[in-house]
């Protein structure tokens, strides 16, 4: 009897559930752009957000987008937002973006900013306060509210509204950031060199942590030059100038590239790895746990045989014709 009752109770709530209707706005349907309307752009708005290859924390992390960064929004699933970087990147993201429509992003774009300097700085509550409104990182990019300094401090705004005091020594203005860039190798070696001892992240594009192309990619976005994400799209840009394993014709900031031949394509590379070139055969590279200095030169004690046996070509971008790259300060989406 039993047995029986258990068998009506299941049909019954079969029938029950089938016959209930399905909600229309499921929370598992993917919401395309041309249906969100006009406000398909944001900022990024924490000081650096992540970006997965899917709606779902299970997923991997790809990437990472730094505060003040302008997004595209291409589509959204439930409280996930899937997006594309200035360099084209797409992916998702949880972190909470106020959206905009093109006209405000523009508009927002012609106020005052300031960009981080420092690895890693404080927005205070007020000027000679301790009460934290956020950390920031190095390339962080906040909007002024005014020119004018408090007590040694900038007041700024954060794309969610949210507003602090800054150290003025720890950020420069956009103008003064601009006119402040040396494009030359030296200069590239000092920016890297600050990241000597973090931690490698996968993903990760921030002074918080980093891959290699993401050391690569901040290195050079301190320079106002926007890299490709991945190691295999930044192979791809500038001009080739070593090849041979000689490394007689590589300059301070030429990128070396490493990787093994397809089997079935021999005259192609499966590109796995980038960094960034000093001099004597030392290059910087994030890998083996952090980012650390490396030798291409057997005889070093830092000799890295791994990558010396599966170099492929260095290519160079600064003061070479552009290619693959973008400006900073004339890409549409920070104008």
């Amino acid at each position: 009897m039993q047995k029986w009752l258990f068998v009506i109770c299941a049909l019954v709530s079969t029938l029950f559930l089938k016959a209930q209707p399905v909600a229309q706005n499921s929370d598992t349907t993917i919401i395309p752009a041309n249906q969100l309307g006009k406000d398909i752009w944001a900022y990024a708005s924490q000081s650096v957000i992540n970006i997965r290859r899917g709606p779902s924390f299970k997923e991997e992390m790809i990437s990472q987008a730094l505060l003040g960064t302008p997004l595209k929004i291409i589509a959204k699933k439930r409280n996930w937002y899937q997006v594309q970087t200035p360099e084209g990147y797409e992916g998702w993201t949880s972190a909470p973006l106020n959206r905009l429509d093109s006209i405000a992003l523009h508009k927002m774009n012609q106020q005052p900013r300031v960009i981080v300097m420092d690895n890693t700085a404080f927005v205070y509550n007020s000027p000679g306060s301790k009460e934290i409104v956020s950390e920031v990182v190095l390339g962080n990019i906040l909007r002024l509210k005014n020119n004018k300094r408090t007590k040694g401090a900038y007041e700024v705004i954060f794309p969610d509204g949210r507003a602090g005091f800054i150290n003025a020594s720890s950020v420069k203005t956009w103008n003064d950031w601009k006119r402040s860039i040396q494009l030359t190798g030296k200069s590239l070696e000092e920016t890297a060199m600050r990241f000597v001892g973090l931690p490698y992240f996968w993903g990760g594009t921030s002074s918080r942590g980093l891959d290699c192309s993401g050391l690569t990619k901040t290195t050079y976005l301190m320079h106002g030059i926007i890299l490709p994400r991945d190691a295999r799209q930044q192979y791809l840009t500038g001009i080739a100038v070593d090849s041979v394993n000689h490394f007689s014709q590589l300059q301070k900031g030429d990128l070396l590239f490493f990787g093994r031949k397809y089997p079935d394509d021999s005259t192609a590379y499966n590109i796995v790895h980038t960094a960034i070139y000093l001099q004597n055969r030392q290059f910087i590279q994030a890998g083996d746990g952090n980012v650390q200095i490396s030798s291409l030169d057997p005889k070093d004690s830092n000799f890295d045989n791994h990558n010396y046996n599966r170099y492929v070509i260095a290519r160079r971008i600064l003061n070479e014709p552009v290619y693959g790259t973008w400006s900073i300060f004339s890409h549409p989406w920070y104008q």
